[in-house]
Parts: C-alpha cells; sequence; structure tokens
C-alpha cells in the first residue's frame, strides 16, 4: 500500500516539483506532496460532510456521486467532466454552469473521492470507465457523449473511449496526461510505463469484495498518520480561485482518509506501457471523431538545461496526442498552469462547445449510424483501423440499401464486389460523410481541423 501511494503521489506531484524536492537530500517527495496539498487556508473542524450538491448513484454495490446541470438542447450530445487524480467533481465549478448553458453536462467523484463511496480494488483504469459508464446508464444520460479529461483524466476518457466506442462524439484533453510520461525517481528519470512488470492487468469487477468497502485498520493509520504529520488541510493556488463555499468542501474532502486511496492503482505502469504499445501500432485509434488538445501555456519547470529539456518533451507529447484523430487541434492556454479549468475557464468551455457543436452537426447527418456505430466500433476496438478500411468491412446489406437511396451520384451493390470498386464505395463515403449529403439537406457539415492546422497552432509545454 505504501509502495503504490507514494508511486501515485509522485506521478501527481509532477516532474517539476519532484526536481525541486531533490535539491532537499532529506524531503520525502511523498511528505512534499502531501504537504502541497495541505497549505495555505486552514481548514475548519467538519462535523458531518456537506450535502452533496448531485446524488448517490449505485453501480453495483457501490455509489458514486454525480452532478448532472443542463439539458441536451436540439440534440447535443452530454458532456462528461473527469477529473485529475486527487481532484473532485467541484473543482470543474468554473466551467460546469457555462457548459449546461447549451447542453447537459456531468461532473462526478471517482470512488472513494469525497462523497462517493470506495470501489473495487486496484483501480485501474478500465474499471474507472466501466464504473463511469454504468453511473451514466444508471442516471439516463444516454450517448454519444463528449468527453473531457484533466491531466490523468485524459487517459481515463480514452480508456472509455477504447472500452464504448459507440457511446463517444468528440474528446477533449485539458492538460492531458501522456502513456509516455516521465517521472524523476531515485535520481533519475523514469517513464511510468517502465515501470511495467509485464503483469495482467485484472479484469473489470461489476462486484465488489466486502474487504474493499473500507480501508483496512493499518491502511487507515497510515493515511490518518501523514495528515497528522501535514496538519490542517489548506488551500492553495490555483484552488483559491473556486468559490467560497466550494473551497470549504474541498477543505472537507481532503481530510477524508480514503481520498488518498482512491486512485490505487498498482498496475498504473502496465497500463501506461500496453496503451504506449498500441499507439506505436496503430495510428489515428479515434478515426474522424472531433479532439481537441488544450495545453497549458505556463512553464513551472526549473530554469536549468534539465528543465528546459523536460518541457520540451512535454511539448513533443502534447503534439502527439493530435494523432489520435484526424479531425484534431490544439490550444495553448497562454496564461494557465496544470488546472487550465480554473486558470482560465472560458478557453475550456469555448474548446468543449467547439466540439460539441462539431459532434452535433455529424450527429444530425444520416452517414452517423454508420460512421459512430459501425466503422467506429471496428476502428476503436482495433484500435487503429483506418476508417475507410472499416468502411469496406462493414459495409452491409442495409448501407448498400441506403446508399442507393439517399447518397449523391450512382451507387450500386454491385461497386461493392471487388477491391477496386469498393475503394470507388469508400471515396463516396467519404465525401458524403464530409457533408455533401448534409450540405444538399441543409444540415452544417461537421467542421475539420487538419494536421496542418494543428502543428501551425502547436507551441506550449504540458504538465501532469
Amino acid at each position: 500500500m505504501k509502495r503504490v501511494i507514494l508511486i501515485v503521489l509522485l506521478f501527481l506531484l509532477g516532474s517539476a516539483e519532484i526536481l525541486r524536492a531533490q535539491t532537499k537530500p532529506d524531503a520525502a517527495p511523498l511528505i512534499l506532496f502531501l504537504s502541497q496539498v495541505h497549505t495555505s487556508q486552514t481548514s475548519p473542524t467538519v462535523n458531518k460532510p456537506p450535502l452533496p450538491p448531485g446524488k448517490l448513484v449505485d453501480v453495483g454495490g457501490w455509489r458514486l456521486h454525480f452532478n448532472c446541470t443542463g439539458n441536451n438542447k436540439g440534440g447535443r450530445p452530454t458532456v462528461v467532466l473527469e477529473s485529475g487524480s486527487v481532484d473532485f467533481s467541484f473543482d470543474w465549478s468554473l466551467v460546469q454552469p457555462g457548459i449546461s448553458r447549451f447542453t447537459r453536462v456531468c461532473s462526478y467523484d471517482r470512488a472513494g473521492n469525497a462523497w462517493s463511496d470506495l470501489g473495487p480494488r486496484p483501480r485501474t483504469m478500465k474499471q474507472v470507465a466501466y464504473e463511469l459508464h454504468t453511473a451514466l446508464m444508471k442516471t439516463g444520460s444516454k450517448g454519444p457523449y463528449v468527453l473531457v479529461g484533466q491531466s490523468i483524466g485524459g487517459l481515463l476518457v480514452r480508456s472509455f473511449a477504447g472500452l464504448y466506442p459507440k457511446e463517444v462524439a468528440g474528446i477533449v484533453l485539458v492538460d492531458s496526461t501522456h502513456e509516455d510520461t516521465q517521472l524523476f525517481m531515485n535520481g533519475k528519470i523514469q517513464r511510468m510505463r517502465e515501470l511495467s512488470q509485464g503483469r495482467t492487468i485484472p479484469p473489470i469487477q461489476t462486484a465488489i469484495p466486502a474487504a474493499d468497502k473500507a480501508l483496512s485498520p493499518e491502511e487507515r493509520q497510515q493515511l490518518e498518520d501523514f495528515l497528522k504529520q501535514i496538519g490542517p488541510s489548506k488551500i492553495e493556488p490555483p484552488f483559491d480561485q473556486l468559490p467560497l463555499g466550494i473551497q470549504q468542501i474541498r477543505l472537507w474532502a481532503l481530510t477524508q482518509p480514503q481520498h488518498y486511496a482512491a486512485d490505487n492503482d498498482p498496475f498504473w505502469g502496465e497500463e501506461f506501457a500496453e496503451i504506449y504499445s498500441a499507439r506505436k501500432t496503430y495510428e489515428y485509434p479515434l478515426g474522424e471523431m472531433p479532439l481537441i488538445v488544450l495545453t497549458r501555456g505556463k512553464s513551472e519547470y526549473p530554469d536549468t538545461e534539465f528543465g528546459r529539456q523536460l518541457n520540451e518533451d512535454r511539448k513533443r507529447m502534447q503534439l502527439d496526442l493530435l494523432k489520435l484523430s484526424r479531425n484534431s487541434k490544439q490550444i495553448i492556454a497562454t496564461t494557465s498552469g496544470h488546472h487550465i479549468q480554473l486558470d482560465d475557464p472560458e478557453l475550456v468551455i469555448d474548446a468543449i462547445r467547439q466540439v460539441v457543436d462539431s459532434a452535433t452537426a455529424f450527429l444530425r447527418t444520416p452517414s452517423f449510424s454508420f460512421c459512430f456505430s459501425e466503422a467506429s466500433l471496428m476502428r476503436q476496438r482495433g484500435y487503429g483501423l483506418q476508417p475507410r478500411v472499416a468502411a469496406s468491412a462493414t459495409l452491409g446489406t442495409s448501407m448498400k440499401r441506403y446508399f442507393n437511396r439517399n447518397a449523391v451520384g450512382t451507387f450500386s451493390p454491385r461497386e461493392s464486389t471487388n477491391r477496386r470498386n469498393r475503394v470507388a464505395v469508400e471515396d463516396k463515403i467519404a465525401f458524403f460523410t464530409q457533408g455533401s449529403r448534409a450540405a444538399t439537406l441543409g444540415w452544417r457539415p461537421m467542421p475539420r481541423w487538419g494536421i496542418t492546422e494543428n502543428l501551425s497552432l502547436s507551441s506550449g509545454n504540458s504538465d501532469f
């Protein structure tokens, strides 16, 4: 347990802070991290938990706190907000009201955080994605969704998209963690994927063992001892930008020992390695899905040669995230640190609006049922099948009939009988999905951003 918590907190602290910690030989990174969480505005004595703004949703014997606001105006997809580690649903408080003005939006607390019960362990990425999907179903929030992931939440929403490809219409990555991310540990740089021991990642658990419903006495005592050593919980920037009432709730949440075990995943090394390996094998796993990569503009690395090297590596990884989709672009939050949703909430709201608008336009076209129900399923579960390859592989009788009735130009079932003609069919499909039929019927074609634009827009760096 101690080793797992140490690795998780080292990861959350980030290379920049660990580098500074190395200048103090006696400083333990774990203690430095907790002191960072527990410094500035002192917490009050809390006799009972504050009332949750949302509701508790049972996902199989344990409950998640879910807070959904707004409604799906004009058939717009629901937006789902996935926080970074040690963060909470209410850390989106500066963003969620703005999103709810144009569509339904749900924030939530992962198992063990704030009002949510502890869930089955280990807390693997697929386990988290399963629980989120189950909660969405229980709350009646039907897909497809636009997923928004900050920090490690970026990898979590990508896991969700891999498990439920038919239910994702767009993604916004907010200073997301990359699968090739690195830490400064034991006096040297190590990438998270290099911590893999080649173990099999445990399967998703749909029920919770009795032993996982609460911390063991030893675990609780260890965490309580850390909290006592650090002292009262406090608020540091950028969380001081939250409303005072939310800051008080945050202080309460930070005093809960189970919070520090909520992201206990000893298989992070294997999961990072698995995602990294898949990315090397397949290109554009999200196909044509609308994707915006929001990247922090401020650097918090030491102004040293080593710090600059780390900064350049972060830029490279943020640029690489663009290659998750052919329909992607990067936006630099020039005045923001890692929590862009706190430093520049309007920028985050605008990015989400762009993806929602793009996804909505695509959902309204007749081609949606094909591109996102059939081709997307093959492309994403196959993790990288090209959309046109998926198109030829999934073009069945029903789709032939559909294009006979609706496609612009001539089309007949015979055209799919050989490879040369399948290519012609795929070209018609590609042209169709990019707006030809939508324009004829008066619908808005899906905006396309393109990799050339991505590169011209990109600069800056990322963090954890």
